[in-house]
């Protein structure tokens, strides 16, 4: 059967723990990462893990933004190396990720659904986040039940919310901010609100359109690239 075709990449790269796990140093981490390029340069996307390994949300925050800011970095290396602007899913658990040995213990409170599921999308650009599990998730009761610890209530009411309303201020921002051609991100940062322009357009705002000739050129030997 022909493979359907779809966004590919690899799990857990880039970030600050690609590889390697939480034993080896920063230095050797963005090493790994830019001994890699030439691979990540022929994926669709990058699918860095944001798993929150504590319930302390400011170590939480802290953890996520190191994982993300190594993400952007090598994304921008990407695009200039490569001319590839690739979007960033996340991935992540409901849980407070504690292992795989170690059995399902709670759902995400409210405050770290933010930090998982908005503030990456805020500050970091970040296009959608991967929510898995494990059959030990599937097995649990109180999680698959219908009672007010379930997953589906957990859904409903703490991160459906967050994650709706997210979703609509990141639309609100991209049609005002990246004239609609782009998407949000550094909500947190103090430059204050970039755009993440889509492909063909360009600008602070995305608000120019890239226009490409196909008559070669006596300076480029090539595509003849203008703006509107």
């Amino acid at each position: 059967m022909p493979v359907t075709p779809g966004t590919w990449g690899f799990y857990d790269y880039p970030g600050a723990d690609s590889g390697c796990g939480s034993t080896c140093g920063v230095d050797y981490k963005t090493r790994f990462d830019d001994a890699n390029l030439w691979l990540l340069c022929q994926t669709d996307a990058l699918f860095p893990s944001i798993y929150l390994r504590s319930t302390n949300t400011t170590v939480n925050r802290a953890n996520i933004d190191a994982e993300l800011i190594e993400t952007r970095r090598v994304r921008d290396v990407i695009s200039q190396r490569c001319g590839r602007h690739l979007p960033i899913f996340t991935y992540t658990w409901a849980e407070y990720y504690v292992g795989l040995v170690v059995p399902w213990t709670q759902l995400l409170s409210a405050e770290d659904v933010d930090i998982a599921f908005v503030h990456p999308v805020a500050a970091w650009g970040v296009a959608g986040t991967v929510l898995w599990g494990d059959g030990a998730q599937v097995r649990n009761r109180t999680l698959c039940g219908d009672g007010v610890h379930s997953l589906s209530a957990w859904v409903n009411n703490t991160m459906g919310p967050r994650v709706l309303q997210a979703s609509k201020d990141a639309d609100a921002c991209a049609a005002t901010r990246c004239s609609g051609h782009g998407s949000c991100w550094g909500a947190k940062a103090a430059t204050g609100v970039q755009c993440d322009c889509d492909v063909g357009w360009t600008g602070t705002s995305c608000e120019r359109k890239i226009l490409l000739h196909a008559e070669p050129t006596a300076a480029s030997g090539g595509v003849d690239a203008k703006l509107l």
